[in-house]
């Protein structure tokens, strides 16, 4: 209503400026679009921050009503049961004396972002923020970014496109959306059985920066997580182990008959011998090539470095994600993680 009645008016004042002096048509004309595309780009971020809002309220009403839901329930706060590489890295990361000590859980993870992610073979800036459901029984994260892609450079300034870029799962359900301007759509995916896999496996790699997710937990459906220890520990005979690999069992995601199946993935923590801290994560997550539908199974890795204490955890502030391509990883994703807010439950 705002946009047709400035358009109206908008309307009525060239058509009397235009009559009175033609020659300044092209101005007033100029004028005019420029300011309809405004009103069209504010109401599109707008519409924008909205939904990303919306995802984000989603998010925190499941994680609410699953810690109300599982109240009173097995809740295991020790590392008891866990291969000998994730005992270590929990006791360092959480402060632990011994595998028998409890820990207090965290339920969920507010963080900030900076870093440069590959577009179309460039590294482009970005800042994010994004919120994870710290509870393996309960799954979730939404992260929205904004990103600047660089056109050309003017009297030494850069001239930038903004992208609007937001990934999420809720409810065992993944959405990825990228948008120009908040407005013009670069990517709409949502809800297909490879998203939900993918953007599932995402969450469970992240779980280094709220690391209590990785304790097995009972969320009243059975359990979902649990651990196995890495072949590569037990072919080459090493006894103090540096690794670990752990399955989980997802929320029902929705395939591509309509049906709903609850997803099982692993993924492999791998542990440095010097610190005891996981370093990296290695899976096979599901890829497709821009702007192609087919979607293949490869190899996914990720690094993470520069632990840092924030509220009491030891938490892994810089972060690099890629695929492993003709024998070569090809990262896209180099992030540093610059504000934490966790919220604990106590116990």
């Amino acid at each position: 209503n705002v946009l047709m009645a400035s358009s109206r008016l908008m309307h009525s004042f060239l058509e009397v400026n235009i009559a009175n002096n033609p020659m300044s048509s092209l101005v007033l004309m100029s004028a005019a679009t420029a300011s309809v595309l405004a009103i069209l780009i504010a109401s599109s971020r707008k519409r924008w921050h909205d939904e990303t809002e919306a995802d984000m309220t989603a998010l925190r009403d499941e994680i609410r009503t699953s810690s109300s839901s599982t109240e009173g329930g097995n809740k295991n706060t020790n590392l008891e049961g866990l291969p000998r590489s994730i005992q270590r890295h929990l006791q360092r990361s959480l402060g632990a004396a011994s595998p028998q000590d409890p820990v207090k859980r965290a339920k969920m993870l507010s963080i900030k972002q900076r870093g440069r992610f590959l577009l179309n073979g460039k590294w482009i800036d970005f800042s994010a923020r994004q919120i994870f459901s710290a509870s393996n029984a309960n799954p979730g994260f939404v992260w929205e970014a904004n990103m600047r892609l660089p056109l050309l450079t003017i009297f030494g300034r850069s001239l930038t496109l903004p992208i609007n870029v937001r990934d999420a799962y809720v409810n065992g359900h993944g959405t990825m959306v990228g948008k120009l301007f908040g407005a013009l759509t670069i990517v709409d995916m949502k809800d297909t059985p490879e998203l939900n896999e993918g953007e599932f496996l995402r969450w469970l790699g992240e779980c280094i920066v709220f690391p209590t997710a990785l304790i097995p937990e009972d969320g009243g459906n059975g359990q979902k997580l649990r651990w196995k220890e890495s072949n590569y520990d037990n072919n080459n005979n090493n006894n103090e182990g540096t690794t670990g690999i752990a399955v989980l069992v997802g929320a029902p995601c929705r395939t591509s008959d309509g049906k709903e199946r609850e997803v099982e993935t692993e993924i492999e923590f791998r542990c440095s011998t010097e610190t005891g801290l996981i370093h990296s994560i290695y899976a096979m997550r599901p890829y497709a090539e821009p702007g192609q539908q087919d979607v293949i199974m490869l190899p996914w890795e990720g690094h993470f470095n520069d632990y840092q204490l924030r509220q009491g955890t030891l938490v892994p502030t810089s972060m690099e994600v890629g695929w492993w391509m003709d024998g070569e990883l090809e990262l896209y994703f180099k992030g540093k993680n610059i504000d934490f807010e966790f919220v604990f439950e106590y116990m």
